[in-house]
């Protein structure tokens, strides 16, 4: 919320709804209120969202994802590991975020009952018990991470945490109308076409390379 356009995602959609003749008014939610919301038709939509056989049946869904994003796995700077599969990290307490629904890309961990998980009311706070120790590692999007990072701690704290090089998981994200509204069927095949148009342009990269700083 606090990003330049509200992140790369909200960006790119803004400009191919634009481009539609639409203007894009974002609000945030939790997750999960989220999704409701889109859901019940009490909001045209929502990002960011894998897409899934549950997710179809209430929603119509563009067919290329909107960006790719990298989750990585935080840590303190002085708690050093290595990983290759998930049984590496048996005995890690692991934060998640309540009222996230964690998509299909995180299954093989979420799912895996030998690991251990620890809620926590944002990823703010998450990160927060991150430097405090209370848990050992914290899996989110690196930008996402790095950003709250540079603009919610202290310089001396930021730089206490780092991320582990391998990646954990490489999520896809779409845009979901909802199914509440039939005209949602055409506007939706009418952003792919727009949208894949604007991904071939320099414009597109623009964005993705302004993320990565």
């Amino acid at each position: 919320e606090t990003l330049p356009g509200y992140g790369c995602d909200a960006q790119i959609v803004t400009e191919v709804f634009a481009r539609m003749g639409f203007a894009v008014e974002i609000e945030f939610f939790p997750w999960a209120r989220a999704m409701t919301l889109a859901r019940n038709g009490e909001y045209d939509g929502t990002l960011e969202w894998d897409d899934t056989p549950d997710w179809r049946e209430f929603f119509y869904i563009n067919s290329e994802p909107i960006s790719p994003q990298e989750w990585v796995f935080f840590h303190r700077k002085d708690d050093l590991f290595e990983w290759t599969t998930l049984k590496d990290l048996t005995g890690k307490r692991i934060g998640v975020t309540s009222g996230y629904i964690y998509s299909n890309a995180f299954s093989h961990l979420t799912n895996n009952e030998s690991l251990r998980f620890e809620e926590a009311s944002s990823d703010e706070a998450n990160l927060k018990k991150l430097l405090a120790g209370r848990i050992d590692i914290f899996p989110m999007e690196r930008n996402v991470g790095l950003s709250l990072l540079q603009k919610n701690f202290p310089p001396d704290e930021a730089a206490q945490l780092t991320y582990h090089s391998q990646s954990l998981a490489v999520f896809e994200p779409y845009l979901l109308l909802t199914r509440t509204n039939p005209e949602n069927d055409l506007l939706i095949a009418r952003f792919d076409e727009t949208f894949i148009n604007f991904r071939k342009e320099s414009g597109y990269q623009q964005i993705l390379d302004e993320c990565q700083q």
